[in-house]
């Protein structure tokens, strides 16, 4: 028996319902990758939301004016930096605990400054003054925190450790 037309459209109906089919199938397999990313995503922002809120700052800038001939070369305005205080500040809802941090000047890679604390309180800071020796040189323009390399690391409330080097985002330690 010969196959008729309405076999035909049979058999292609069937043909065209299994390719919109795994076209469907493959639509929805490709949504769910991209949910569970997105997700992930979201739960690493919230993961971050904390270690985003702590800092190392500068309270002051203790400078004196080089003498001639002591800085070379020497341009009107650059002064020697012979003290800074140097604070971890917690900006965050909730207490950052086990923190270790450290500062390293840039043009000498000598660690001037390691602290730890068992634990900052949200909303609060810790650190000391650190006198420099010999003086550090600060360009006009400069912004102070480049005078340094800052290493800071913490654990969350959440029980998460993280790492933060100067002002880059924090990155959590596993």
């Amino acid at each position: 028996m010969q196959p008729t037309i309405t076999d035909w459209l049979q058999g292609v109906g069937t043909a065209a319902g299994t390719f919109f089919a795994a076209a469907a199938a493959f639509a929805a397999i490709m949504l769910f990758r991209h949910e569970i990313k997105i997700r992930r995503y979201d739960e690493a922002d919230k993961d971050a939301a904390q270690a985003r809120s702590v800092f190392i700052t500068f309270e002051e800038v203790n400078t004196a004016n080089p003498e001639p001939g002591e800085l070379i070369p020497s341009r009107e305005g650059d002064k020697l930096v012979a003290s800074v205080e140097i604070y971890i500040r917690n900006l965050s809802d909730a207490v950052i605990a086990d923190v270790v941090w450290k500062a390293t000047r840039t043009d000498n890679p000598e660690v001037i400054l390691i602290m730890r604390h068992d634990f900052v309180a949200p909303g609060e800071k810790s650190g000391r003054r650190c006198t420099l020796d010999p003086p550090q040189l600060w360009r006009l323009g400069t912004h102070p925190p480049d005078l340094f390399r800052f290493d800071l690391q913490f654990t969350d409330a959440r029980g998460l450790r993280w790492r933060r080097v100067n002002r880059e985002q924090p990155v959590r330690e596993m």
